[in-house]
C-alpha cells in the first residue's frame, strides 16, 4: 500500500517537478534516459539475481515494442509538461484506463459494465474538448499537445 501511495503522490506531483527544473525539456530527457536506464536496469539485476542476461536475451518482440513505445512516451510526457499546461496533460493522461479498457474489449473481448461505459464517454468528451480547444501556444506546441494525448501511454 505504502508503494501505490508513494507512486501516486510522485506521479501527480510530475508536473509540478519538471516544471520547476531549470532546464530545458531536451536537456532534462537526454539526463532522465541514463538515469532511468540504470534505475531499471539496477532493479533487473536485483530481481533476477545472475539471470540479467538471460532476461534481455528472452526478449521478444512485443518486450522491445513496449520499451520503445514507453520511451517515446516519456519524450512526449516532458515536452508536453513544459509547453502547455498541466492540467492538459493530467487530463488527457486521465482517460487512459478508458483506453485500456477499450483494447481490452478489442483484443480479449473483456466487455465492460454500463457504469464503465458511461464513464468513458464523459471522460473521452472531456479529452475532447480539451484537445481541440486552441492552445495559447506555437504550432508546434499544439502538435506535441495533440501527439501526447494520442499516445495514451503503452497500455
Amino acid at each position: 500500500m505504502a508503494f501505490l501511495l508513494g507512486s501516486a503522490v510522485a506521479w501527480s506531483t510530475a508536473g509540478l517537478f519538471v516544471r520547476m527544473i531549470p532546464l530545458d525539456a531536451m536537456s532534462m530527457i537526454v539526463w532522465r534516459g541514463p538515469a532511468g536506464g540504470l534505475g531499471i536496469l539496477a532493479a533487473i539485476v536485483w530481481m533476477e539475481r545472475g539471470r540479467t542476461l538471460a532476461v534481455f536475451r528472452a526478449m521478444r518482440g512485443a518486450a522491445w515494442l513496449y520499451a520503445v513505445l514507453s520511451a517515446a512516451d516519456m519524450l512526449l510526457y516532458i515536452l508536453s509538461l513544459q509547453i502547455t499546461t498541466i492540467a492538459h496533460v493530467a487530463f488527457i493522461y486521465a482517460t487512459v484506463p478508458f483506453a485500456a479498457a477499450g483494447l481490452g474489449f478489442a483484443v480479449l473481448g473483456e466487455r465492460p459494465t454500463p457504469t464503465a461505459l458511461i464513464a468513458c464517454l464523459i471522460a473521452i468528451a472531456g479529452a475532447g474538448i480539451m484537445v481541440a480547444s486552441p492552445d495559447t501556444g506555437s504550432s508546434s506546441q499544439a502538435i506535441c499537445s495533440r501527439l501526447r494525448s494520442l499516445s495514451l501511454r503503452p497500455v
